[in-house]
Order: C-alpha cells, then sequence, then structure tokens
C-alpha cells in the first residue's frame, strides 16, 4: 500500500508530499461559474444564487464573471435545477454557467491565498509589536 502522505528535509526546510486524491479532500464541493451581460447589476445575480443556495460562497466576481463556491450537501440536480429557474427568471442577465467539481488548481490557488494572507497577518503583527515596543522605550503616544 502506497503512502498518502510523506514528509522529506529539502534545504532546510519540511516538505510535505501528498497524492492527488488526499489534496483533493480539501476542495470538497462544486464550483458555479456564471457570465453576465457586461452591463448587468451583477448584485441581482449574487443576491440571487444566495438566497435560492445558502451554502453558496462568492469566491470572486470580475467584469462579466461569478465564482460560487458550493458543498456537496447540495445536489447537482437541485443547483442545474436552480440555474436553468435563474436563466428563465432573470431574462437576458445570465449569458451561460458552467457547474464542475473543485479542481487540483483551485485547491493550490486556495492554498496560495491563504499562505499570502497569514504572511501579511504576521507582519501586521509583528509591525504592531514594534510599533507598542517602540512606545513603551519611548513613552510616545500614538496619534488620533
Amino acid at each position: 500500500m502506497r503512502n498518502i502522505m510523506q514528509s522529506t528535509r529539502y534545504y532546510g526546510q519540511w516538505r510535505i508530499q501528498m497524492s492527488c486524491l488526499f489534496i483533493l479532500r480539501f476542495g470538497d464541493g462544486y464550483t458555479i461559474l456564471i457570465r453576465t451581460n457586461i452591463d448587468t447589476n451583477r448584485k441581482t445575480v449574487i443576491d440571487y444564487i444566495q438566497q435560492q443556495i445558502p451554502e453558496a460562497i462568492i469566491k470572486e466576481e470580475h467584469n462579466k464573471m461569478m465564482h460560487f463556491r458550493v458543498s456537496t450537501n447540495v445536489s447537482l440536480y437541485r443547483i442545474f435545477g436552480i440555474l436553468e429557474k435563474a436563466r428563465d427568471e432573470l431574462k437576458s442577465i445570465i449569458e451561460d454557467y458552467t457547474v464542475t467539481q473543485v479542481t487540483l488548481d483551485d485547491i493550490f490557488v486556495n492554498f496560495a491565498k491563504v499562505q499570502e494572507e497569514n504572511q501579511i497577518s504576521k507582519q501586521t503583527s509583528q509591525d504592531e509589536n514594534s510599533f507598542k515596543l517602540l512606545q513603551k522605550r519611548t513613552n510616545v503616544v500614538k496619534p488620533i
């Protein structure tokens, strides 16, 4: 039986190697991409989808595209039914849509975003600690 996960030391840092199936566990769910007309109020579509599928989380929106993430607790039958109903009810707002399983690319992009957010948070925390230390040493009050 092959190991799902193994770790190795690489240039002084630990690296973890995982199988694709193990990594896919981090991306449980479906991705919904909706393309709208360029001069459409995207908020209308977002509100409609989130009202019909409360589990839907908006991940990104730009230009004509909206990217939602939905857990696997919602059946594909329900998702497609709601999207077809949205096309009918919202008339010519939705041009087309795509529903896919989460890909490895999605998971790696999400890992990178989380890592970047952690680095920013860590840097902010260090800056605040440095400022507090400077305040203590110089008895300077932070300006309002």
